[in-house]
């Protein structure tokens, strides 16, 4: 038998292949929230796409119309705190670091 070692990051996070959702996780945090609710999340770029997908579930969002419109406002921005209100629902919050 061969004896393998598994080597693990510091933080155990995993390597993104998108370079962008890479860039949004290094640079923003990303808080969200349902309208009504005191309590907030916070989320990385990729989750932030699936509780789109998940949240507003009557319309089909795919990946890349999300990075559109969200991450590219973001990103070329030059405000420290964006705020959107999706569907009239779900409050999401990017705040750089």
């Amino acid at each position: 038998m061969e004896n393998t070692k598994t080597i693990s990051t510091r933080s155990g996070a995993l390597k993104s292949d998108d370079q962008l959702r890479a860039y949004i996780n290094k640079n923003f945090i990303i808080r969200w929230r349902m309208k009504g609710d005191k309590k907030s999340n916070l989320i990385s770029a990729g989750k932030f796409v699936k509780l789109l997908q998940d949240k507003t579930s009557m319309v089909t969002i795919t990946p890349e119309e999300t990075k559109q419109k969200y991450f590219d406002k973001v990103i070329n921005g030059r405000k420290y705190r964006y705020d959107f209100l999706i569907m009239g629902i779900l409050q999401v919050q990017f705040i750089s670091k």
